[in-house]
């Protein structure tokens, strides 16, 4: 997961403050993230957090038009492979749609 830690650290230092940013984490990555989450209340950026026991893969939308899915490494749920780029409005607006419902339904992080 320190793939993902530091992604995490690199968004969140480097994220515009006009900027609103919505993270839906799994509860082994938010354990895992553990001090770091401190970041998102320190950043001048609108970063809001949530934790949900439904996510199953590492997707992001970008501004409704470009969606980057991770692809997990096939022995170990803790690594990835790589990610797949999708510039499609469609798929966007599906996986967007995907986001709210769990969004929804997750649990605010403080």
């Amino acid at each position: 997961m320190s793939e993902y830690i530091e992604e995490y650290e690199l968004l969140l230092e480097n994220v515009p403050h006009s900027v609103t940013v919505e993270l839906l984490l799994e509860r082994a990555l938010l354990e895992s993230l553990g001090g770091q989450l401190e970041l998102a209340k320190r950043t001048d950026a609108d970063v809001t957090v949530r934790r949900t026991d439904r996510l199953k893969m590492t997707f992001a939308v970008l501004d409704g038009t470009e969606t980057y899915i991770d692809i997990p490494y096939p022995s170990a749920e803790d690594r990835r492979f790589g990610f797949i780029e999708v510039r499609n409005p469609t798929v966007a607006a599906e996986l967007d749609d995907v986001f709210d419902e769990l969004w929804t339904d997750a649990t605010p992080v403080e």
